[in-house]
């Protein structure tokens, strides 16, 4: 199993920057659980469980404890998870935060 986050747009190619609007759309990874947007090279991926479990833990160590129950995929699936950095640019802050889906 491939815990890499699968790339699915980046908001540099995006009409109107529509963040929500591509949040909202089906997953296309089989084993996507929810999202990940990387604030400095503007990348959104779908993440699978194990990474979203791990951004959650990071998120504890930071002392950033999400406020919403995030135990099954269906939870998670409601949330994206907004990180300083990721794979694709490889180095930057670490931070990570949680939105739900359609609030600002």
């Amino acid at each position: 199993m491939n815990n890499s986050p699968l790339i699915t747009a980046s908001l540099k190619k995006i009409p109107n920057n529509d963040l929500t609007g591509l949040l909202k759309k089906p997953f296309i990874w089989r084993e996507a659980v929810s999202h990940c947007f990387c604030s400095q090279c503007q990348t959104l991926g779908e993440i699978n469980l194990d990474h979203a479990r791990g951004l959650i833990r990071t998120m504890r160590i930071l002392g950033n404890l999400p406020e919403a129950t995030l135990e099954t995929p269906a939870d998670l699936a409601k949330y994206y998870f907004i990180t300083g950095y990721c794979e694709t640019c490889g180095i930057g802050p670490v931070s990570v935060k949680i939105k739900k889906i359609g609030e600002n």
